[in-house]
């Protein structure tokens, strides 16, 4: 089991609509999302090209660790099982 800073992990969440995932801006915690969340709610204007359906999905950083973000995955379907 490794354990990462949480200076390093990404937060991600899946659109219920139309079921891309976007990423939030650092500081977001993920516990305050709201059941339902949709590309429209991003609060970082940085993302503002991602807060439309209509826009491509956010491609990871080809410098992003790549294990932050599997581990990250897992923790987003972690959530969203349990909700």
């Amino acid at each position: 089991h490794t354990e990462y800073p949480e200076s390093h992990f990404m937060t991600w969440v899946q659109c219920d609509k139309c079921l891309k995932w976007r990423r939030l801006p650092d500081g977001i915690n993920y516990r305050g999302l709201p059941e339902q969340w949709f590309c429209h709610m991003n609060p970082d204007p940085q993302f503002s090209c991602f807060r439309s359906c209509k826009a491509e999905e956010e491609p990871e950083d080809s410098d992003d660790d790549q294990h932050t973000f599997v581990t990250t995955l897992v923790l987003l379907q972690w959530i969203i099982f349990i909700h």
